[in-house]
């Protein structure tokens, strides 16, 4: 039987096994585990020498594997890791991210590159693709399927401090780059490390440290005021009691809305419920804010008066990370601008005159040539 051929195979290692516990699990056998320490022995992914009962992580067994066959290599594989945080440890890798439920990583990120750290956000060739499943009664099969690839192999760095404006045609993957970085969608490829945190693997240190003011908010309760809605929101982000009061005070007061703290905000206007959007994502002091075309509904005047409160953000050193249609915008608030066209990062310079970003944009895109030509009106 299985459990036959594996105890033969356990046992035929012999003494050696003794001197290296690995050794099974380096070579795919399932060591013994002891019955009333199982349990937990599986919940830390450990193994255990089945002669001396003493505990082995994954990482100890098979860096010692490696020391004694001379190896520097680690298997591809690692069998009889136990299971993790409700699924198996396949790789060593897993280890030494720390990616096991209350791991802690073997690579500190202090080892991490020394560029990584130096920048806010990086995309590491990022690629976000969306699946199309149709109905479950699509009879006449009209919906199309297969996927949408809404990012493709983007790699960009945004230094702390800095403020990146992103543009580009309506679906060339802009929002989906906000939501990589908020953590709201993980990347199928690549990396996407919010001052040194992976997204995927470190996703709560991640979302302490990003702030994001999203398009057409919905969130709000209409029949609280602006000032409930905050204090709801601020115990959601686990803003200190002590602290709650003052800060929200200080955010209405940020974003022009102190006068109308303890208005019911099924009252706002559109533009004040943009504004209190941003007053919510800055509830956390983050050291990330995404902002996405945040005034698409304020009024000239008010747009004017956001783009110097953006820049007083980035004085504190805040990075800014801003989705955009609004070349006047990105003039004022961005210090680079990055294009993006159909997933695919076109484009990147740092911002200089208004004139300049809609050349540099429209060269980049080539939408100017599909704009026919208009005869002025008499």
């Amino acid at each position: 039987s299985w459990q036959m051929l594996r105890s033969s195979s356990t046992t035929a290692l012999g003494n050696r096994e003794e001197s290296d516990p690995s050794l099974a699990a380096a070579m795919g056998i399932r060591p013994c585990v002891s019955a009333n320490r199982s349990n937990k022995a599986q919940s830390r992914g450990c193994l255990t020498n089945p002669r001396s009962r003493k505990l082995w992580s994954p990482v100890e067994a098979v860096a010692s594997s490696s020391s004694h066959s001379g190896e520097t290599t680690t298997p591809k594989r690692l069998r009889g890791a136990g299971i993790a945080g409700g699924r198996e440890i396949t790789s060593v890798m897993d280890c030494l991210r720390g990616n096991v439920a209350g791991g802690t990583p073997i690579i500190s990120k202090a080892s991490r590159p020394f560029a990584q750290k130096m920048n806010a956000v990086t995309f590491n060739s990022v690629t976000k693709r969306f699946r199309h499943r149709p109905a479950l009664f699509n009879w006449l099969g009209q919906e199309r399927g297969g996927a949408t690839e809404a990012l493709r192999n983007v790699s960009l760095n945004v230094a702390a401090g800095e403020a990146l404006v992103l543009l580009g045609p309506n679906g060339s993957g802009k929002t989906t780059a906000l939501k990589l970085i908020s953590t709201m969608l993980i990347p199928d490829q690549g990396e996407v490390a919010i001052c040194g945190d992976d997204t995927l693997h470190e996703g709560d240190a991640v979302r302490r440290k990003v702030g994001f003011a999203v398009a057409n908010e919905r969130s709000f309760f209409p029949r609280l005021t602006a000032r409930e809605n905050l204090d709801f929101f601020a115990v959601l982000e686990d803003v200190p009691k002590p602290l709650r009061s003052q800060r929200i005070e200080e955010k209405l007061a940020l974003t022009g809305l102190a006068d109308a703290g303890d208005t019911l905000v099924m009252k706002f206007s559109s533009g004040m419920y943009q504004r209190l959007a941003v007053a919510r994502a800055l509830l956390k002091n983050p050291e990330v804010l995404l902002l996405d075309e945040p005034t698409r509904s304020l009024d000239p005047g008010s747009a004017m008066r956001f783009w110097p409160f953006v820049r007083q953000l980035l004085a504190a050193q805040t990075t800014v990370v801003l989705a955009t249609h609004n070349f006047q915008e990105a003039a004022a608030v961005g210090d680079r601008v990055a294009v993006l066209q159909h997933g695919a990062l076109i484009g990147e310079r740092r911002s200089a005159s208004v004139e300049d970003i809609k050349a540099f944009y429209f060269h980049a895109t080539g939408d100017l040539d599909e704009i026919p030509a208009f005869e002025a009106a008499p």
